[in-house]
């Protein structure tokens, strides 16, 4: 019920980590999270497509806008981006607003509801080369 030691007890900060502005981008990459036959799928390609699966490779130090789209049905998709933090810009489609906690900082997984589409950006680095995403439903994300 008492302080006995004030060390570190300033008042908390009224900005825990710095957040940067969106970055400014005229790139824009569009991918569809869908069932087809019984299939779980990303723009019509599933991780046994080996020929296919590599859907995209964004240049080291690129900023770029990934529009994440809801293929129908009425399941969600919580859809995580590896290697990346990015921000929330814009939902179309389903609540049409990025919440409060969406745009207060930068994310590794975003939820699209269905009919929804969901803008987000990165700045892909340090790593060159090819960046994993996928689906965090376990039944979409195992089902290969």
């Amino acid at each position: 019920d008492t302080v006995t030691d004030c060390t570190n007890n300033d008042p908390v900060p009224s900005d825990l980590r710095y957040i940067p502005p969106p970055p400014q981008t005229n790139v824009t990459k569009n991918f569809t999270f869908s069932r087809i036959d019984g299939e779980w799928l990303v723009d019509g390609f599933g991780w046994e497509d080996i020929e296919n699966r590599i859907l995209t490779r964004p240049v080291l130090g690129a900023d770029e806008i990934w529009e994440l789209r809801h293929g129908g049905g009425n399941a969600s998709h919580p859809v995580h981006i590896h290697l990346v933090d990015f921000q929330v810009l814009s939902r179309t489609g389903g609540r049409n607003e990025v919440m409060p906690y969406e745009a207060a900082g930068e994310k590794d997984v975003v939820w699209i509801a269905p009919g929804e589409s969901v803008r987000v950006v990165a700045r892909y680095a340090p790593w060159e080369g090819v960046y994993m995403f996928h689906c965090h439903n376990l039944i979409h994300e195992d089902y290969e």
